[in-house]
């Protein structure tokens, strides 16, 4: 709860009536004073529903650069594409058993191939930032090839306009939460031709 509530709340001036759809759920927090009951739940659903929908999500704007905030834990990896700071998607992998044994830089190398490869449509012929708190690949794409793993995933970032930046790991909030949690969401457009259609079919006994 308390890492729903850090993650919900980095993007809580987005969300309208934060602090009231949350306080249910941050009162349950205090010392021993925990109760699941069907307030406690109505409100992590209603905030669950807040944190995915406009205006938390935004549509890209590809006349600006994009950023893509990467973060890989024990567990799993965790990316964020955003403009402006304001989030376009989310994307978590569970990692395998094999990969949850290989170093901090192996798994964060490939949180950005992943995060990068699942963007693609969003990142492949315009501008974009990287940031992870790894130091070490800031200078990614200049270090000389010397593994499988490299040789495995580096070529996926050919063809990327791209810098990458370090972040420090207070300012990593929403990758540190995701990288331990695992959904996705996105924004997209709604139509609603299709409903349209099937309820002008229903009212026709023709069709």
């Amino acid at each position: 709860m308390r890492g729903f509530l850090r993650l919900t709340g980095y993007y809580n001036k987005l969300i309208k009536g934060y602090a009231s759809i949350a306080t249910p759920l941050s009162n349950s927090l205090k010392k021993e004073n925990f109760h699941w009951n069907d307030h406690t739940s109505k409100a992590f659903d209603n905030l669950k529903a807040a944190i995915t929908k406009a205006p938390v999500l935004a549509l890209p704007d590809f006349s600006k650069a994009f950023t893509l905030e990467t973060d890989a834990s024990g567990i799993g990896i965790r990316a964020v594409l955003s403009q402006e700071q304001h989030p376009i998607a989310f994307f978590t992998k569970k990692f395998t058993p094999r990969m949850q044994r290989q170093s901090a830089y192996i798994r964060e190398s490939y949180a950005i191939t992943e995060a990068v490869a699942k963007f693609r449509h969003y990142l492949h012929g315009h501008r974009f930032v990287i940031k992870t708190d790894q130091r070490s690949l800031k200078s990614l794409t200049e270090q000389a090839i010397q593994t499988p793993e490299q040789q495995k995933w580096l070529h996926k970032l050919l063809g990327y306009d791209f810098s990458i930046e370090n972040k420090l790991d207070n300012e990593n909030l929403v990758a540190d939460s995701l990288s331990r949690s695992f959904f996705m969401a996105w924004s997209e457009p709604k139509l609603k031709l299709i409903q349209l259609l099937k309820e002008a079919i229903q009212a026709d006994s023709q069709l």
